[in-house]
Formats: C-alpha cells, structure tokens, sequence
C-alpha cells in the first residue's frame, strides 16, 4: 500500500518539534521536507521568529504550533496545536473517573 504524500515545511520553530512531527506524520504519510514550498506549514510563536508571514495562507496550510501559553487567534493560521493552560483538579479527576467506567474517547 502506498502512502499518500505530505510536502511539509517548518518555521520558526526548533529541531525537536521538526523531528517529533515528521516521525508521528511518516507513520501515515510519505513526507517529503520543503520548508521553501509546503503544502502544510508547521510553524511555531513568534518567540522563535516571524517567518512564517512570508507564506501565503491561501497558497499553504498553516499549522500553528506552541508548547507556551500563546493565544492561536494571535497568529495567521487554519490549525493549531497548543498547550491547554486551563487544565484544573476537577477537570482532570473528571476525565479519570470516564477513563475509570470505559470511556475514553474526549475529545476537548
């Protein structure tokens, strides 16, 4: 079976989030790397830059991408991935106690 392809690039972010996103995406996907031309760019917050302005969100999807507590409505993207800093006890013992009685599909 072949795997369908995914032309990916990266700014504005470091080695390990590339490196971490390529391996999870290559079980799937065939990736081919082209931070110049990308189909789907990965970027992170503008701690690590503002690269990612140059690329045309009507000519590449843009991923947004941030392990930091940044709003993704601050940035021009279709996607983003964010660390969730609303997380509270009660919040977390709720999802304990689905994941206790056999549900553990929640999506958030």
């Amino acid at each position: 079976m072949t795997k369908q392809i995914l032309k990916l690039g990266f700014t504005d972010t470091i080695e390990p989030v590339k490196d971490f996103f390529i391996e999870v995406l290559s079980k799937d996907y065939d990736v081919v790397r082209d931070d110049d031309n990308p189909d789907y760019l990965i970027f992170g917050d503008r701690n690590f830059g503002e690269q990612n302005k140059v690329f045309n969100n009507r000519n590449v999807v843009k991923i947004f991408y941030t392990g930091e507590n940044q709003r993704a409505w601050d940035y021009d993207c279709h996607y983003a991935i964010r660390l969730i800093t609303w997380i509270t006890k009660d919040i977390i013992d709720f999802l304990c106690t689905l994941s206790m009685i056999g549900i553990t599909d929640v999506k958030g």
